[in-house]
């Protein structure tokens, strides 16, 4: 079954619950939907994805403001047999292109059919593919409102002979001379427009090249025909993750690359922290499962770096100050930073962490924290013998609780204030004093064996 339309609708409901007025303008049974919404709501976009990711289990796996306004998201999850699916979404308040604002949030927002005629036959020329399902697509739109629809090509094309093109086309369904025609089509249309504000673009450009959208992922292993098998399965199945590129590369022990975002290493004994470990023995599609699992978590730990506020929460300063402190491992400043806060943070920090009130908060070598984690004021993960607790997703712990040794809390668990946890607490539960979970089934109860009776 396809979930990319229910989905869909699901973000249009979370749009709706959050305020944010919008326009749809391309469906999602492609594997991606456009959106319209008013120019001033972009800068709650991120919050309202992060919420809508929380509430469906879904991975926010590339969020990016390519434009000044338009942001592009792309939401993962897995199917019923493990395979990664895929939803992108795009959404902008003016529909720009190369620094020329085409149409305004304005006229978009109402959605018109001669508006939304314009906006397709646009991104088909600009685009360069004007096929058969576009030309029905615009030929049905153009039937809604001829007049309107012809007025609107008057704007983007000055010559009559361009826009007898266009409007025959429309007319009569036949789009295989405009098609053909499309070079032309967008030379004519840009120089009608004119020169853009190309230094509109400067912030994010900039911006592109601090943080770039794009990943690059080795393949590490001894076996060269193994590691290209798992590239190219990894690379076929993870591309749409990454709009803006997915490079790959596969190499031996001994030889590195440059620009590598992160390593899948097959043979754990080479492998670094940072790394994806992969074992040896593990057949092709399970190797591919589980690569593929990491890279989506690192994507989506990357989400929330760079977008700490929006997606996991507003963390204040000592926060920040005490994380990055975790991160960079810079020997006396790091005590100074812990030290400060009366806080030890041991473990690898994959994402930011919220921390309301990050003063007595110790987590102990080995703790693995998902994403969105709230850990509150004086609480204590502490490894034992027997290993170190794991945390998943969305899980809060209170102030003052305790977590201890090798168990495992589900996701979007609550720890209560105090708590002292050593054994596992199921999704969705809150476990409060020593141990005592709420909100998991009873345990089953088995039937008392009845003696038999002999009869007499």
């Amino acid at each position: 079954m396809d979930e990319r339309p229910y989905l869909a609708e699901a973000l249009l409901e979370r749009l709706d619950a959050d305020g944010l007025r919008h326009s749809v303008f391309a469906e999602a049974a492609a594997g991606e939907i456009d959106l319209a919404v008013a120019r001033e709501a972009l800068d709650a976009v991120p919050a309202s994805l992060g919420r809508f990711c929380r509430g469906l289990d879904l991975r926010l796996v590339h969020l990016a403001r390519e434009e000044p306004s338009a942001w592009r998201a792309v939401f993962a999850w897995s199917d019923e047999v493990g395979r990664p699916r895929f939803l992108r979404a795009e959404i902008f308040g003016d529909w720009q292109r190369g620094g020329r604002t085409l149409l305004r949030s304005e006229e978009l927002l109402p959605a018109t059919a001669e508006v939304r005629f314009i906006r397709l036959l646009l991104g088909c020329v600009l685009d360069g593919r004007l096929g058969e399902e576009q030309g029905r697509r615009l030929s049905g739109l153009w039937e809604m409102n001829p007049r309107g629809a012809m007025e609107q090509i008057a704007r983007f094309w000055s010559l009559p002979s361009d826009m007898r093109l266009v409007a025959q086309a429309a007319k009569h369904g036949n789009w295989m001379e405009a098609g053909a025609r499309t070079a032309h089509l967008r030379r004519a249309m840009r120089a009608g427009l004119g020169i853009g504000a190309p230094w509109a673009y400067l912030r994010y450009a900039a911006l592109g090249l601090a943080r770039p959208p794009g990943v690059t992922i080795a393949f590490v292993g001894e076996d060269p025909d193994r590691c290209d098998a798992l590239r190219l399965a990894v690379e076929r199945d993870l591309a749409p993750a990454v709009p803006s590129g997915l490079a790959t590369v596969s190499h031996g022990f001994k030889e590195e690359h440059a620009g590598v975002d992160i390593r899948v290493v097959i043979g754990g004994d080479e492998a670094q922290e940072e790394d994806v470990p992969i074992a040896p023995a593990l057949p092709p599609h399970a190797a591919a499962a589980e690569a593929e699992r990491a890279i989506l978590r690192w994507l989506e730990c990357r989400v929330e770096r760079r977008h700490p506020a929006a997606l996991v929460g507003a963390n204040p300063a000592g926060a920040r100050l005490l994380q990055l402190a975790c991160r960079a491992r810079i020997p006396f400043l790091t005590a100074a930073v812990q030290t400060l806060f009366n806080s030890d943070l041991e473990c690898r920090l994959r994402s930011p962490v919220l921390m309301p009130h990050p003063y007595g908060i110790v987590i102990e070598r080995g703790t693995e924290l998902g994403s969105r984690v709230t850990i509150m004021q004086q609480a204590t993960l502490a490894r034992t013998e027997r290993g170190a607790p794991v945390l998943e997703d969305n899980v809060c712990v209170g102030p003052g609780a305790r977590v201890l040794g090798p168990v495992r809390v589900g996701r979007s668990a609550t720890v209560a204030a105090n708590a002292v946890v050593t054994k596992d607490v199921p999704s969705h539960c809150t476990v409060f004093g020593s141990d005592q979970i709420l909100g998991q089934p009873p345990p089953a109860v088995a039937a008392p064996r009845r003696e038999a009776q002999t009869l007499s």
